[in-house]
């Protein structure tokens, strides 16, 4: 009996130390269910973690569009799938539009028509109105843009006079700088000339710097100054003529000998 005993407490003890080999894998103390071993799987109860969001764009921080321009898109190159967008006004829409190129999209914004008439049916020269649309999404894109809309455009240089059907501004030929009052209702306005001997500087968004250079040699001087509305410059614009003046002479500029008195 004690003969069997000790061979069942044997064999038993055998069967203990071969199952507790560590160079089997079967065995190993290590479960691959462990969540604290790194490389293995999360714990489902707990959410994942996001993916790496990136958004590049060349919007800018305002747009400028004429009264008629229904529409304008700025492309998007993101893996970004879902983007909030808010706008102040109800003129404004926009949204983000697939593309056929992989990792390519662009936002699109719409405009209604700005065309607002008179009781007589004549456009109204208004000024242009604004809207703040304003994007996001992903948890690492947010931007904002300033959506302008034009109404009929009218800009004009009341003070200046009409000569031989032109506007007129005339400078001395010794050089001299005016300023010219500009009435415009566009968002943005520039002025420009092609003479090499006026130098032109926007004061404001209503005053308008030139100087002149003196003249050496020939007669008077002509040339044109063009305004024209910045988000529609060939549809709007106002033009004048800058002119020399005679040159001012005084007795001192020539040698007259004796002769010195004027009549």
């Amino acid at each position: 009996m004690e003969r069997r005993l000790t061979k069942f407490l044997l064999t038993l003890l055998v069967v203990l130390c071969v199952g507790c080999n560590k160079d089997d894998p079967d065995n190993s103390t290590v479960k691959p269910s462990d969540p604290t071993q790194p490389g293995q799987p999360s714990d489902p109860t707990q959410p994942s973690q996001p993916g790496t969001y990136y958004c590049t764009t060349d919007m800018p921080d305002e747009w400028v569009l004429s009264w008629n321009e229904s529409w304008v898109a700025f492309p998007l190159k993101t893996n970004i799938e879902d983007f909030k967008i808010t706008i102040s006004e109800s003129w404004c829409t926009a949204q983000v539009l697939p593309t056929t190129t992989a990792g390519k999209k662009e936002l699109m914004v719409t405009v209604e028509e700005y065309n607002v008439l008179d009781g007589t049916g004549a456009p109204m020269f208004l000024q242009p109105r604004k809207a703040k649309l304003r994007i996001t999404g992903g948890g690492v894109f947010d931007r904002s843009i300033t959506i302008v809309q034009n109404t009929h455009v009218q800009i004009s240089t009341p003070s200046l006079s009409y000569f031989e059907g032109n506007q007129v501004l005339y400078l001395s030929a010794d050089g001299e700088t005016q300023t010219v009052t500009v009435t415009a209702n566009c968002y943005s306005w520039r002025a420009s000339t092609g003479a090499d001997w006026l130098t032109i500087t926007k004061m404001d968004a209503s005053t308008l710097s030139i100087t002149s250079t003196p003249r050496t040699s020939g007669g008077p001087r002509k040339a044109s100054v063009s305004i024209v509305d910045e988000a529609a410059p060939m549809n709007n614009t106002c033009s004048f003529v800058v002119a020399d003046k005679d040159a001012v002479l005084t007795g001192n500029d020539f040698d007259y000998g004796e002769s010195t008195k004027w009549d």
